[in-house]
């Protein structure tokens, strides 16, 4: 409590050296040494220990009679003040044929709870010890009774000697401005009631929800598999130029894919195209940071094909995976985690066949067993096999392009159909649909919006 007194008083506009401060002090701590330390910049404060005498009325009338000035001002350790407080208290008694003033409004500051409470307003000639300022002829008639506690009612001759008012401006007009806030509050609760009426017969209004696309939600369930095994996004624009979409990926100049009829080119010179893979967010994450990357990109990419199982514009996943001591294990590990997470199956049959990609080295194929039971593809059993992504070891090639040094990094890459995906685990046999905007495929396929995939409460509804 020192510290806010001490700041209360520091804080005052009245001149310092105009100001003599004493101070009455009963603690048995290091107080008085911390008050001596404040004589430095207060030369005029005296300090009186009161260790062992008790009644604070005693030590109020031993500080009157000690005090020099011609007007005396109160100040309490644990009460609020402002910096106006002595300068207000001397103008208003020096203006006045009173000898006496106080405040009907009392503020306290409670130091351990950092809260400011306020007692009042009393009536007009009622104050505490705390708001008290008065001419020191008036200590001369009227005394202080020497006991601890309800000591003003003996000094102000049970209060009813005329006494000054220190901020009644302020007080008025903020009981004023309080009851007109409460009165608006009280007319609006009562406009509202008069006119906000609920007819409690009329039937239930219909809200119709929107669906969320089995594209969004496949993204969504991906996304949070590969999350839970240390996978963050990234993300790239769906124009790409020639070099990340083919050069960097080792891709050559003769390859069958930067033919015209299977990627879509926005000018003459092939340098602008529509991206047919998301692997050129590979290619720009890698040159933007440095190793390890572990990361997916999911978005969509455009190739010219169209027909029941392809469309000019799709969606895809690709992952990647760059370490030290990355290798094939770890691409068959997290391919089967995934498989069995997405498909929500306990046990899966899952095969890599060799195959070949420019931007990986060895390649595979991944197929997953499966068989047809009541009409339908049941993913996990039997002897039959279904394609569902390629996969391999990044190409030291495509490391080199990224300036990443392949004799300490190497890592995996694999890449998926977003919308392959949703058809096997959904049962949505043709791929064109997915973009024809059918109201009525998307209320029968779609995800309500709270159905937010998680591990934890389960992927799909």
């Amino acid at each position: 409590m020192l510290d806010a007194w001490a700041r209360y008083i520091f804080l005052q506009d009245y001149p310092k050296d105009r100001m003599e401060v004493l101070v009455a002090d009963d603690s048995t701590d290091n107080t008085l040494k911390k008050l001596e330390e404040l004589k430095e910049r207060l030369p005029n404060l005296r300090v009186f220990n009161f260790e062992g005498r008790n009644g604070n009325g005693i030590k109020r009338q031993w500080l009157i009679e000690r005090a020099a000035g011609d007007i005396l001002v109160h100040f309490d350790d644990d009460d609020y003040y402002s910096p106006h407080r002595v300068s207000h208290a001397v103008e208003s008694l020096q203006n006045s044929d009173k000898l006496i003033a106080g405040c009907t409004m009392l503020y306290i500051w409670h130091v351990e709870e950092q809260v400011l409470t306020k007692s009042g307003p009393f009536h007009q000639n009622h104050a505490t010890n705390a708001t008290f300022a008065y001419k020191k002829e008036y200590a001369e008639h009227n005394r202080f009774a020497d006991v601890n506690q309800q000591t003003e009612p003996s000094f102000t001759n049970n209060f009813t000697n005329p006494m000054v008012q220190l901020n009644s401006l302020k007080t008025k007009v903020t009981e004023i401005l309080e009851k007109k806030l409460t009165d608006f509050d009280q007319s609006e609760i009562n406009k509202k009631l008069k006119n906000e009426k609920i007819d409690v017969t009329l039937p239930g209004r219909t809200y119709l929800s929107g669906k969320i696309h089995p594209v969004s939600q496949v993204i969504g369930e991906v996304t949070s598999i590969f999350s839970e095994i240390g996978f963050s996004v990234e993300e790239g624009p769906d124009v790409e130029n020639e070099y990340y979409n083919f050069s960097a990926l080792n891709t050559p100049e003769s390859h069958p894919a930067r033919d015209m009829h299977d990627t879509f080119y926005l000018d003459r010179s092939k340098d602008l195209l529509l991206r047919t893979h998301t692997s050129p967010v590979q290619i720009r994450t890698m040159l933007k940071s440095k190793p390890p990357f572990k990361i997916i990109a999911p978005g969509r990419t455009y190739r010219h094909d169209s027909d029941q199982t392809h469309s000019p514009m799709f969606h895809q996943l690709e992952g990647l995976h760059i370490d030290k001591n990355v290798n094939m294990g770890h691409l068959k590990g997290c391919l089967y985690y995934f498989v069995k997470k997405f498909f929500e199956v306990e046990k899966v049959k899952i095969r890599f066949r060799p195959s070949h990609f420019p931007f990986t080295e060895p390649s595979a194929e991944v197929d997953i067993g499966y068989k047809i039971q009541d009409g339908k593809i049941k993913i996990g059993e039997g002897d039959k096999w279904l394609e569902i992504l390629g996969c391999g070891m990044v190409h030291p090639n495509v490391l080199k392009n990224v300036k990443v040094n392949s004799k300490q990094y190497q890592g995996y890459a694999f890449g998926v159909g977003i919308d392959r995906l949703a058809m096997l685990k959904y049962g949505i046999n043709d791929l064109r649909a997915f973009f024809e905007s059918d109201i009525r495929w998307l209320e029968f396929y779609g995800f309500d919006p709270l159905d937010v995939p998680t591990n934890y409460r389960g992927l799909s509804r």
